[in-house]
Protein backbone atom coordinates (compact mmCIF):
# COMPACT_ATOMS: atom_id res chain seq x y z
CA UNK A 1 0.00 0.00 0.00
CA UNK A 2 1.25 3.48 -0.87
CA UNK A 3 2.14 5.85 1.98
CA UNK A 4 -0.36 8.65 2.56
CA UNK A 5 0.79 11.94 1.06
CA UNK A 6 0.47 15.25 2.90
CA UNK A 7 0.22 18.58 1.09
CA UNK A 8 -0.02 22.11 2.41
CA UNK A 9 -2.84 24.27 1.11
CA UNK A 10 -1.47 27.80 1.31
CA UNK A 11 -3.89 30.45 2.51
CA UNK A 12 -3.74 33.88 4.21
CA UNK A 13 -4.32 35.15 7.75
CA UNK A 14 -7.92 36.13 6.96
CA UNK A 15 -8.75 32.47 6.25
CA UNK A 16 -6.40 30.38 8.40
CA UNK A 17 -8.65 27.32 8.07
CA UNK A 18 -9.22 27.92 4.36
CA UNK A 19 -12.14 29.49 2.56
CA UNK A 20 -15.38 27.58 2.32
CA UNK A 21 -14.52 26.77 -1.28
CA UNK A 22 -11.07 25.41 -0.49
CA UNK A 23 -12.42 23.34 2.41
CA UNK A 24 -14.47 21.39 -0.13
CA UNK A 25 -11.23 20.14 -1.65
CA UNK A 26 -10.17 18.35 1.56
CA UNK A 27 -12.58 15.37 1.36
CA UNK A 28 -11.83 14.97 -2.36
CA UNK A 29 -8.13 14.71 -1.53
CA UNK A 30 -8.78 12.37 1.41
CA UNK A 31 -10.72 10.01 -0.85
CA UNK A 32 -7.55 9.69 -2.95
CA UNK A 33 -5.24 9.06 -0.01
CA UNK A 34 -3.98 12.64 0.31
CA UNK A 35 -4.13 14.79 3.43
CA UNK A 36 -4.55 18.52 2.84
CA UNK A 37 -3.45 20.81 5.67
CA UNK A 38 -4.11 24.58 5.79
CA UNK A 39 -1.00 26.73 6.20
CA UNK A 40 -0.75 30.53 6.16
CA UNK A 41 1.79 31.48 3.52
CA UNK A 42 3.61 34.14 5.57
CA UNK A 43 3.64 32.23 8.87
CA UNK A 44 7.36 31.89 9.74
CA UNK A 45 6.63 28.82 11.87
CA UNK A 46 5.57 26.60 8.96
CA UNK A 47 8.07 23.96 7.82
CA UNK A 48 7.21 23.89 4.12
CA UNK A 49 9.81 21.25 3.37
CA UNK A 50 7.93 18.77 5.56
CA UNK A 51 5.11 18.58 2.98
CA UNK A 52 5.08 16.46 -0.14
CA UNK A 53 3.83 19.50 -2.04
CA UNK A 54 2.34 22.97 -1.55
CA UNK A 55 -0.83 24.05 -3.32
CA UNK A 56 -1.31 27.82 -3.55
CA UNK A 57 -4.92 28.76 -2.94
CA UNK A 58 -6.20 31.75 -1.02
CA UNK A 59 -2.98 33.72 -0.57
CA UNK A 60 -5.07 36.82 -1.17
CA UNK A 61 -2.67 39.22 0.56
CA UNK A 62 0.30 38.46 -1.68
CA UNK A 63 0.15 41.60 -3.83
CA UNK A 64 0.52 43.86 -0.79
CA UNK A 65 3.99 42.45 -0.05
CA UNK A 66 5.03 41.09 -3.43
CA UNK A 67 8.78 40.86 -2.81
CA UNK A 68 8.14 38.85 0.36
CA UNK A 69 5.70 36.61 -1.48
CA UNK A 70 8.14 35.92 -4.30
CA UNK A 71 10.88 35.13 -1.78
CA UNK A 72 8.47 32.66 -0.17
CA UNK A 73 7.70 31.15 -3.58
CA UNK A 74 11.39 30.59 -4.27
CA UNK A 75 11.99 29.12 -0.80
CA UNK A 76 9.10 26.66 -1.12
CA UNK A 77 10.08 25.75 -4.66
CA UNK A 78 13.57 24.84 -3.42
CA UNK A 79 12.15 22.50 -0.75
CA UNK A 80 9.21 20.69 -2.30
CA UNK A 81 6.79 20.63 -5.23
CA UNK A 82 4.84 23.86 -5.73
CA UNK A 83 1.63 24.37 -7.70
CA UNK A 84 1.46 26.40 -9.71
CA UNK A 85 5.19 26.43 -10.34
CA UNK A 86 7.38 29.38 -9.34
CA UNK A 87 8.01 30.32 -12.99
CA UNK A 88 4.25 30.57 -13.57
CA UNK A 89 3.68 32.61 -10.41
CA UNK A 90 6.45 35.09 -11.23
CA UNK A 91 5.12 35.56 -14.76
CA UNK A 92 1.51 35.94 -13.64
CA UNK A 93 2.00 38.26 -10.62
CA UNK A 94 2.56 41.32 -12.82
CA UNK A 95 -0.14 42.12 -15.34
CA UNK A 96 2.45 42.84 -17.98
CA UNK A 97 1.78 39.22 -18.97
CA UNK A 98 -1.08 40.71 -21.01
CA UNK A 99 1.51 42.06 -23.43
CA UNK A 100 2.91 38.54 -23.80
CA UNK A 101 -0.56 37.23 -24.64
CA UNK A 102 -1.09 39.97 -27.20
CA UNK A 103 2.30 39.28 -28.80
CA UNK A 104 1.21 35.67 -29.28
CA UNK A 105 -2.03 36.66 -30.97
CA UNK A 106 -4.37 36.25 -28.00
CA UNK A 107 -7.09 38.93 -28.03
CA UNK A 108 -6.88 41.03 -24.86
CA UNK A 109 -8.52 44.19 -23.63
CA UNK A 110 -6.36 46.99 -25.12
CA UNK A 111 -3.86 47.87 -22.42
CA UNK A 112 -1.42 50.74 -21.91
CA UNK A 113 1.26 50.57 -19.20
CA UNK A 114 1.91 53.79 -17.28
CA UNK A 115 4.70 54.80 -14.95
CA UNK A 116 2.55 57.40 -13.18
CA UNK A 117 -1.12 58.43 -12.92
CA UNK A 118 -0.04 61.80 -14.30
CA UNK A 119 0.17 60.11 -17.71
CA UNK A 120 -3.51 59.17 -17.75
CA UNK A 121 -4.83 62.35 -19.32
CA UNK A 122 -2.32 62.20 -22.18
CA UNK A 123 -3.20 58.59 -23.01
CA UNK A 124 -6.92 59.37 -22.88
CA UNK A 125 -6.37 62.10 -25.44
CA UNK A 126 -4.07 60.01 -27.64
CA UNK A 127 -6.31 56.95 -27.67
CA UNK A 128 -9.55 58.94 -27.73
CA UNK A 129 -10.93 56.75 -24.98
CA UNK A 130 -13.86 58.45 -23.25
CA UNK A 131 -14.06 56.02 -20.36
CA UNK A 132 -11.30 53.83 -18.92
CA UNK A 133 -10.35 51.54 -16.06
CA UNK A 134 -7.04 52.15 -14.30
CA UNK A 135 -5.44 49.67 -11.90
CA UNK A 136 -2.03 48.82 -10.43
CA UNK A 137 -0.03 46.32 -12.49
CA UNK A 138 0.30 44.25 -9.31
CA UNK A 139 -3.10 43.87 -7.69
CA UNK A 140 -6.02 41.57 -7.02
CA UNK A 141 -9.68 41.85 -6.08
CA UNK A 142 -10.15 45.28 -7.71
CA UNK A 143 -7.55 46.77 -5.34
CA UNK A 144 -7.22 50.48 -6.15
CA UNK A 145 -9.05 49.95 -9.42
CA UNK A 146 -10.99 52.93 -10.72
CA UNK A 147 -13.33 53.77 -13.56
CA UNK A 148 -12.50 57.15 -15.05
CA UNK A 149 -13.92 59.44 -17.70
CA UNK A 150 -12.27 62.37 -19.49
CA UNK A 151 -13.23 64.50 -16.49
CA UNK A 152 -12.22 61.96 -13.84
CA UNK A 153 -14.43 59.85 -11.61
CA UNK A 154 -18.02 61.08 -11.99
CA UNK A 155 -18.82 63.37 -9.05
CA UNK A 156 -15.38 62.89 -7.50
CA UNK A 157 -11.77 63.91 -7.96
CA UNK A 158 -10.08 63.70 -11.39
CA UNK A 159 -7.25 61.29 -10.53
CA UNK A 160 -7.33 59.27 -7.29
CA UNK A 161 -4.42 60.12 -5.03
CA UNK A 162 -4.40 56.44 -3.97
CA UNK A 163 -2.72 55.64 -7.28
CA UNK A 164 0.32 57.76 -6.46
CA UNK A 165 3.28 55.66 -5.45
CA UNK A 166 1.76 52.24 -6.20
CA UNK A 167 4.14 51.58 -9.08
CA UNK A 168 3.31 50.75 -12.65
CA UNK A 169 -0.33 51.15 -13.73
CA UNK A 170 -2.48 49.67 -16.45
CA UNK A 171 -5.00 51.73 -18.40
CA UNK A 172 -7.75 49.98 -20.38
CA UNK A 173 -10.90 51.16 -22.16
CA UNK A 174 -14.01 50.49 -20.13
CA UNK A 175 -16.10 47.55 -21.41
CA UNK A 176 -19.85 48.20 -20.91
CA UNK A 177 -20.56 44.48 -21.24
CA UNK A 178 -18.93 43.92 -17.82
CA UNK A 179 -21.77 45.83 -16.14
CA UNK A 180 -24.55 44.23 -18.18
CA UNK A 181 -23.25 40.68 -18.62
CA UNK A 182 -20.42 40.24 -16.13
CA UNK A 183 -17.07 38.60 -16.74
CA UNK A 184 -17.04 35.03 -18.07
CA UNK A 185 -14.64 33.00 -15.95
CA UNK A 186 -13.46 29.72 -17.46
CA UNK A 187 -11.70 27.24 -15.14
CA UNK A 188 -9.14 24.72 -16.38
CA UNK A 189 -7.31 21.92 -14.58
CA UNK A 190 -4.17 20.53 -16.22
CA UNK A 191 -5.10 22.49 -19.33
CA UNK A 192 -8.51 20.84 -19.66
CA UNK A 193 -11.73 22.83 -19.36
CA UNK A 194 -13.69 22.10 -16.18
CA UNK A 195 -16.46 24.66 -15.70
CA UNK A 196 -17.36 28.32 -16.12
CA UNK A 197 -19.25 30.95 -14.16
CA UNK A 198 -20.11 34.63 -14.23
CA UNK A 199 -18.45 37.24 -12.06
CA UNK A 200 -20.41 40.33 -11.08
CA UNK A 201 -18.95 43.79 -11.82
CA UNK A 202 -16.72 45.20 -9.09
CA UNK A 203 -16.93 48.89 -10.03
CA UNK A 204 -20.72 49.20 -10.14
CA UNK A 205 -23.78 47.36 -8.95
CA UNK A 206 -25.96 45.00 -11.00
CA UNK A 207 -28.33 43.02 -8.76
CA UNK A 208 -29.28 40.78 -11.67
CA UNK A 209 -25.75 39.36 -11.84
CA UNK A 210 -24.99 36.84 -9.13
CA UNK A 211 -21.37 35.94 -8.48
CA UNK A 212 -20.69 32.34 -9.45
CA UNK A 213 -23.75 31.91 -11.65
CA UNK A 214 -23.29 29.00 -14.09
CA UNK A 215 -22.18 29.91 -17.58
CA UNK A 216 -21.75 27.82 -20.71
CA UNK A 217 -18.92 29.19 -22.85
CA UNK A 218 -19.17 29.13 -26.61
CA UNK A 219 -16.60 27.62 -28.96
CA UNK A 220 -14.90 30.95 -29.57
CA UNK A 221 -14.49 31.65 -25.86
CA UNK A 222 -13.02 28.21 -25.24
CA UNK A 223 -10.57 28.71 -28.08
CA UNK A 224 -9.36 32.09 -26.76
CA UNK A 225 -9.04 30.71 -23.24
CA UNK A 226 -6.97 27.74 -24.40
CA UNK A 227 -4.69 29.99 -26.45
CA UNK A 228 -4.15 32.20 -23.41
CA UNK A 229 -3.16 29.23 -21.24
CA UNK A 230 -0.81 27.91 -23.92
CA UNK A 231 0.95 31.30 -23.96
CA UNK A 232 2.08 30.85 -20.33
CA UNK A 233 5.73 29.87 -19.69
CA UNK A 234 4.81 26.34 -18.59
CA UNK A 235 2.00 23.92 -17.74
CA UNK A 236 -0.48 24.76 -15.00
CA UNK A 237 -2.35 22.59 -12.52
CA UNK A 238 -5.13 25.15 -12.30
CA UNK A 239 -6.04 28.32 -14.14
CA UNK A 240 -8.95 30.70 -14.54
CA UNK A 241 -9.35 32.79 -17.68
CA UNK A 242 -11.56 35.89 -17.33
CA UNK A 243 -13.10 36.98 -20.63
CA UNK A 244 -15.33 39.83 -21.75
CA UNK A 245 -16.86 40.35 -25.21
CA UNK A 246 -15.98 43.52 -27.10
CA UNK A 247 -18.43 45.50 -29.23
CA UNK A 248 -17.93 42.99 -32.07
CA UNK A 249 -18.61 40.04 -29.73
CA UNK A 250 -14.94 39.01 -29.85
CA UNK A 251 -14.01 37.41 -26.49
CA UNK A 252 -11.02 39.22 -25.00
CA UNK A 253 -8.90 38.27 -22.04
CA UNK A 254 -9.34 40.63 -19.13
CA UNK A 255 -7.15 38.64 -16.76
CA UNK A 256 -5.40 35.28 -16.57
CA UNK A 257 -5.49 33.98 -13.00
CA UNK A 258 -2.77 31.42 -12.27
CA UNK A 259 -1.91 32.20 -8.65
CA UNK A 260 -4.92 32.28 -6.32
CA UNK A 261 -8.14 32.33 -8.36
CA UNK A 262 -11.53 31.70 -6.80
CA UNK A 263 -12.78 28.51 -8.45
CA UNK A 264 -16.34 28.26 -7.12
CA UNK A 265 -16.01 24.58 -6.31
CA UNK A 266 -19.09 24.92 -4.11
CA UNK A 267 -21.20 25.18 -7.24
CA UNK A 268 -19.16 22.67 -9.25
CA UNK A 269 -18.27 19.59 -7.13
CA UNK A 270 -16.84 17.81 -10.16
CA UNK A 271 -14.30 20.63 -10.41
CA UNK A 272 -12.97 19.75 -6.95
CA UNK A 273 -12.67 16.11 -7.94
CA UNK A 274 -10.79 17.05 -11.12
CA UNK A 275 -8.37 19.21 -9.15
CA UNK A 276 -7.82 16.44 -6.59
CA UNK A 277 -7.14 13.93 -9.37
CA UNK A 278 -4.64 16.34 -10.92
CA UNK A 279 -2.84 16.64 -7.58
CA UNK A 280 -2.81 12.85 -7.17
CA UNK A 281 -1.25 12.42 -10.59
CA UNK A 282 1.45 15.02 -9.91
CA UNK A 283 2.30 13.33 -6.63
CA UNK A 284 3.16 10.19 -8.58
CA UNK A 285 0.25 7.99 -7.56
CA UNK A 286 -0.57 7.19 -11.16
CA UNK A 287 2.95 6.18 -12.16
CA UNK A 288 4.02 2.58 -12.48
CA UNK A 289 6.46 1.44 -9.76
Amino acid sequence: MRARKVIAIATCTDFPQLTRDDQLLLPELAALGISGQPAVWDDPGVDWGSFDAVLIRSTWSYYLTLSRFLAWIDAVDAQTMLWNAATIVRWNCHKSYLADLEAKGVPIIPTVRLESPRQIERVLADKRWNEVVVKPAVSAGAYRTYRLTQSGIPGEKPIPRELEGVGELLLQPYCPSVASEGERSLVFFDGEFSHAFLRSPKLESNPELIEGSPYTPNVRELEVARRAIEAAPGPTLYCRVDLVPDQSAVPRVMELEMIEPALWLQNYPEGGRRLARGIRSRLGFDRSP
